[in-house]
């Protein structure tokens, strides 16, 4: 199962016209893959940290698609959505994602992919200096900021993978009902 994932994607990094632009790119997608809507079986979406109109325009596009399709909707932090991008090497993993102002939103993962510190807004320079001893993944886009920052010579700019394994960890999230946006309770499947 899920051999072919994934059947396309579409990213834009954009600072405005999230609105106008997310529908084209979900239908854009979803030809690319040659699927009609109807065979979704469910919807993930990341619910934050991010932009506020970002997340609130992604969100209310699935919510809209899960209702009119009568399938689930699982949101996924966005944090933990870019970490299912690395692959697991052992090494422990920064996510950090340029929340403006010199700040980040940064969570750590252990080598295994497993969540040792949630989602929290860090400075810059604290994220840098409260990174575990010893070499550290680092990826998102606050990641040559933090590495910047730093005066270690032992941070590597993870540069993540595809799309696979961010569907396989809303395939692997029970969802029980059908329209309501729901965290799941596995959220951080593990990796293979």
């Amino acid at each position: 199962e899920g051999a072919d994932l994934p059947r396309a994607a579409a990213f834009v990094a954009m600072e405005r016209g999230h609105a106008e632009a997310l529908a084209p790119m979900v239908a854009e997608a979803m030809a690319k893959a040659r699927l009609g809507f109807r065979d979704l079986d469910r919807i993930a979406v990341t619910i934050g940290p991010g932009t506020f109109t970002g997340v609130r325009i992604g969100l209310a596009l699935a919510r809209g698609l899960g209702l009119a399709l009568a399938v689930p909707v699982i949101g996924i932090d966005t944090l933990t959505a870019i970490a299912a991008n690395e692959p697991a090497d052992g090494l422990p993993l920064l996510v950090a994602a340029d929340a403006r102002r010199e700040e980040v939103y940064g969570a750590l993962y252990d080598g295994a992919g497993r969540n040792l510190v949630p989602a929290r807004l860090l400075a810059v320079a604290e994220a840098a200096a409260g990174l575990p001893a010893g070499p550290v993944r680092i990826s998102g886009s606050a990641a040559e900021a933090i590495i910047a920052t730093s005066t270690r010579g032992d941070l590597i700019r993870a540069t993540g993978g595809d799309l696979r394994e961010v569907m396989r960890t809303a395939r692997g999230c029970s969802c029980e009902g059908n329209s309501s946006i729901r965290s799941p309770p596995c959220a951080r499947a593990g990796r293979p």
